[in-house]
């Protein structure tokens, strides 16, 4: 147990450091507290650290909330099913272990009811800190790429599995980061490489050279892996290669640091017996004016989501055959509607798209003319993942709610039928989530915008008298706040406070026009909303209590009075392609 704070915060040192930019002197007197290793910096953070605990330990509520969100993060759980190499896999935990182990089958009936396992991250490592960040299987579903992150680094290494054994074939890449293997037709793959060697310490973070987009041929050295791809000057480029479903195209997104916007290339795949090379590269969009991402193809067929002259987004179809004598022409094949497009992805002779009616996700496909053909009967929150190929009928869908983590779906495009996976968690929760209202409102910004926002409690609580509230949101990056799952919402609802899940500008939920009315020069406007949010959601306080409370509460407030007016604040879909 900590000593009980005594009021008396430990002392932050100032400094004189000062730099002039543009004529005007700039002062930054904490900028010593940047040095994470330093021992002044670490007796900082700890200091710090024992204020909090001296005052987090005295919480009547704490040992309730300790068990409540202990039973929910290590209930019993199960991803969505994919297909790796011709067989099933998904990841599966018991509640014991720290991280999810990924299980194959043959069928998915084999999956659920007697799974084989095919990577155990727990034995990455020997602390436990290493883990599984992305895996692809060969064309010819005899090797499995997988990588590994160790310390929770953005750094990783490429390790090889042959997935007819079973076994590890002991080839490993390293210097490897923001990118996953992506195969070629032959025993060779893409991936980002990074001429600095990094680390799994989170003070590894220095400036990074550009990333080399390169080819590895298995069974040869890393040292002589291909370069396909570069731009030595300018070092905040990335590259994200994909290659098509039937192999004839590399579809090369090239992106700018976090920038949405990007350029796309288009490298043709070209096969002389069991050589296979990449031809020169068609760049499709090479100045940076919107996003262009990669659908699928259909032979000489490009079909992308994008902005362009869609600030809600479009899907449209280019002629590659055509470019570029014909320069860039697009046809809308799903236009804009409405709502906001968030995803498409090729499925089977289909496209599926996600957008998102009023940050609701709503899942709809077409076919490659744009023609709908009605929407999959799945309702939740957030589609956490959406495993789905072009080219094959059978798709997996992931869905969170706010009490609940996932529930998976197996859809048949040949029918339409959509039926739930069951049987996939290895054992039973001993945590039952609570039964949950949520409403859509809306409150008024200060420049007049209305914020949309969900209010979520329990059944059973009302709201005629004030309760205890959570609002949480982010606002940037393009990002889409949703109604998803979390560990903290299903414990504050559990325990009756009231939740609002604030959809402010910056983030994507309403297109392209919502994401820039809350950044750079107007990035203002995501506090002013969330403000508006606190206030809209806690109506029986004056608005000058309500703010000040958002900015300046203790954190702890709402788990020791849970019946008083308060308001805490906290800051911030997979496809089978990225799994």
């Amino acid at each position: 147990m900590s000593t009980p704070f005594d009021g008396v915060y430990p002392e932050t040192r100032r400094d004189d450091t000062v730099d002039t930019l543009h004529g005007q002197r700039v002062e930054d007197p904490y900028r010593w507290l940047e040095d994470p290793d330093s021992a002044e910096t670490a007796a900082w953070v700890k200091a710090q650290n024992e204020v909090s605990r001296a005052h987090l330990d005295t919480l009547a509520s704490r040992p309730w909330f300790h068990e409540q969100v202990t039973a929910i993060v290590t209930r019993p759980r199960a991803g969505t099913p994919d297909k790796l190499g011709g067989r099933y896999v998904a990841l599966r935990n018991d509640g014991t272990a720290e991280q999810d182990v990924l299980y194959v089958g043959d069928t998915l009936e084999e999956l659920r009811d007697a799974p084989r396992v095919l990577l155990d991250p727990n034995t990455f490592s020997e602390d436990g800190t290493s883990s599984l960040f992305a895996r692809s299987a060969s064309k010819d579903d005899a090797l499995l790429a997988y990588l590994v992150s160790d310390g929770g680094s953005d750094w990783t290494s490429v390790r090889l599995l042959d997935l007819t054994t079973g076994e590890p074939t002991g080839e490993t890449l390293t210097n490897v980061k923001f990118s996953y293997a992506t195969w070629l037709p032959d025993r060779s793959f893409l991936y980002l490489h990074y001429d600095v060697d990094g680390t799994g310490t989170g003070t590894d973070a220095e400036a990074l050279p550009g990333g080399k987009l390169k080819r590895h041929r298995v069974g040869t050295p890393q040292a002589d892996d291909e370069l396909v791809l570069e731009f030595p000057d300018n070092d905040r480029i990335g590259v994200t290669p994909e290659l098509s479903h039937d192999g004839r195209w590399v579809v090369c997104n090239i992106h700018e640091g976090t920038s949405e916007k990007n350029r796309l290339w288009v490298y043709p795949v070209e096969r002389a017996g069991d050589d296979v090379t990449l031809g020169e590269p068609l760049k499709v969009v090479d100045e940076v004016y919107a996003t262009f991402d990669f659908v699928r193809t259909d032979g000489d067929h490009l079909y992308v989501r994008t902005d362009h002259e869609a600030p809600l987004g479009k899907v449209v179809r280019i002629d590659l055959a055509a470019f570029p004598e014909d320069g860039l022409t697009t046809e809308d094949v799903v236009p804009e509607s409405e709502s906001a497009l968030w995803h498409a992805q090729g499925a089977g002779d289909e496209i599926l798209t996600i957008h998102l009616v009023d940050a609701q996700p709503r899942i709809t496909r077409h076919g490659l003319d744009g023609a709908e053909r009605g929407a999959l009967a799945i309702d939740g929150g957030k589609v956490v993942e959406l495993n789905a190929e072009a080219g094959d009928p059978e798709v997996f869908v992931g869905m969170s709610s706010v009490t609940s983590p996932l529930t998976a779906y197996r859809a048949d495009l040949t029918d339409g039928s959509v039926t739930e996976v069951t049987g996939l968690a290895p054992g039973e929760s001993t945590w039952a989530p609570p039964s949950v209202v949520t409403e859509r409102r809306r409150a008024t910004s200060l420049d007049g915008t209305e914020v949309p926002y969900f209010l979520v409690r329990r059944a059973d609580v009302t709201l005629d008298d004030p309760r205890p509230t959570l609002v949480y949101g982010y606002g940037g990056f393009h990002i889409p706040i949703l109604a998803e799952f979390r560990g903290s919402f299903a414990g504050w609802l559990a325990a009756g406070g009231v939740l609002a899940i604030a959809n402010l500008r910056g983030g994507s939920e309403y297109g392209q026009e919502w994401h820039d009315g809350g950044r750079l020069a107007v990035k203002q406007n995501v506090f002013d909303d969330f403000a508006a949010v606190a206030d809209h959601s806690s109506p029986r306080a004056s608005p000058r209590t309500r703010r000040s409370r958002c900015t300046a509460a203790a954190t702890a407030a709402c788990w020791s009075a849970p019946r008083s007016p308060s308001v805490r604040t906290s800051a911030a879909p997979h496809s089978r392609r990225s799994a």
